[in-house]
This record gives C-alpha cells, structure tokens and sequence, in this order.
C-alpha cells in the first residue's frame, strides 16, 4: 500500500472496493433479497463503491502504531443508541470464511435479517478486505473490528480498538488518507477529503470509528455513552464465541421470505453455520 498524499485516490479506490471474490463462496441461484450490486461504481452503502479496485501488492506498509491484534475484553462502552452490533475476530482461523459464508446467507431470499442490515453484509466479502487494507496502511492491524448501526443513521459505521499515540494517528492518517483534524469535547475528528468513504473519530477508551464521509458531527453524538441507561453490549457480551457474533435489537423491515420476524435477534456465524434467532443458539 502507497503512503504519502498522492496515496488518498489510490487508498480510496481499494476502499471503494476489492475485486469481488470469484471462488471463495458460490452465490446462491435465487434472487438475492438484498439486490445486485452495480457495476457503475457509485456508492452502495457505507460509503463503498463496486467498481473495484487495486490494493497495490507490492507496496511496503508502514509500522505497526500500538499493539498488533488488539481486541476488547467487553463490550460494555455501546451507548443504547445502538440498534445492529456485530463483532468479527479477524484472527479466528475460520474468519474468512465465516465472513464470505454470512455475506452470501444475507444475499440469499429468507435470510431473516433487517433489509438494511441485510444489504450491508451482503458487501463484507469485499469490503472488510479493503477495510483492513486501509487501516494496515496506517500502522493499524486490530483482531476486533465491530460492525453498527443506529436508528436514526442511514449507514454503519466501523469500531475498533487501538493503542496508537494520537499525534501519530494524526500525522499517519493526514498523510495516507488526507485527513484533516480537529478536536472536540467528545474526541478527536478527521475529516476526509472528497472522494475518501470515512470520517474517523479518535474517541475516549482507545475506540477509533471509521462513519461515513460527512457523518462525523452525527456519529460521535450517537456514540456517546449514558451511564443511567443499560448498554446493549451485554447482549453481545454473552454470546458464545465465534468468528462473527452479534445482535440486532428493535423493529426494522424484515425479509418478508423469514420464517420468524422477531423484534430481537442473536446472530452467531461460523465456517459452516449461520445462525439467526431470537434466543441463544443450542449448537453454536
């Protein structure tokens, strides 16, 4: 991956999408009930495009900037804001293909989960390689990387845990992706350029959040915690382990093909398996 200034249009092109995966996970024969991609290149949802892209191979990355694999104890930090959380341990063997397994189930009629959510995940074969490519090219390389969503944003966003001194994030990320910062009450906010998919939010607790281009003055509101209220994290605390794990809470339009639309869900995934209810799974 290129570093330096002249790296925000390459970084943003291998952001708007990798070349989607050719043999990794068969797409099932049906119509999909999240919708095709287009191939045009504009964006589809969290600020990701379809019209691939180069990560560059040959590239050298920079320094790791704190701990390598970095991962949280809890989950405890969810403000109630918080309607859609799903945790993915990138470094868990069967994680990419959970991570493909998933994004095919979501693509598929009768997946039971909420048609937003849906869409999203129906991406993450792409683009949670691209993702990872991004942060890797600024010294970052988390085991956690948590997925969410609230009830009043249109898209998700992006958490992951970090130990990287700020002024060097800044410097790295201002540099790489062409971030301009300020700093807040709530935290720190880079402000991407035109054309780069995120904002990234430099919160209390070691959290960075990477939210849609725009979105930086919405999300760091949604993100703050309220001690008087429960934090959802409990719901994710207590599933069982795997590669992916998570909880969908409160009413949302439902793939009408679902067998069961509960207003709560658990979703737990592994290599083989995915599984969405509206209780704790018997066989993980």
């Amino acid at each position: 991956m290129t570093t330096g200034r002249g790296a925000v249009f390459g970084l943003a092109l291998a952001l708007a999408g990798c070349p989607r995966p050719t043999t990794t996970v068969d797409p099932p024969s049906t119509t999909t009930a999240a919708g095709e991609d287009d191939d045009d290149g504009r964006v589809e949802d969290d600020g990701v495009t379809s019209d691939g892209g180069d990560v560059g191979d040959t590239a050298t990355e920079p320094s790791a900037c704190g701990p390598v694999d970095g991962r949280w104890a809890d989950t405890k930090f969810l403000p109630p804001t918080i309607r859609v959380a799903i945790l993915l341990d990138v470094t868990d063997a069967d994680a990419d293909v959970a991570r493909d397994h998933f994004a095919t189930h979501a693509r598929a009629d009768g997946h039971g989960l909420p048609i937003d959510l849906a869409f999203a995940v129906g991406q993450w074969s792409w683009q949670v390689p691209a993702l990872r490519a991004a942060l890797r090219s600024v010294g970052l390389s988390p085991a956690h990387l948590l997925y969410v969503r609230t009830a009043t944003e249109p898209s998700g966003a992006w958490l992951l845990p970090h130990a990287c001194d700020l002024d060097t994030l800044r410097a790295r990320t201002s540099e790489a992706w062409g971030l301009q910062w300020r700093t807040r009450v709530e935290g720190a906010v880079g402000t991407a350029p035109s054309g780069f998919p995120w904002d990234v939010l430099a919160l209390p607790g070691d959290r960075l959040a990477l939210v849609p281009a725009g979105d930086a003055g919405s999300w760091i509101e949604a993100l703050q915690s309220d001690a008087a209220k429960p934090s959802p994290g409990k719901e994710l605390d207590r599933l069982p382990a795997a590669p992916i794990r998570g909880f969908v809470t409160g009413q949302a339009f439902v793939d009408p093909q679902a067998t069961t639309i509960p207003s709560d869900q658990v979703i737990v995934v592994s290599a083989t398996k995915v599984y969405v209810g509206d209780r704790l799974p018997d066989d993980p």
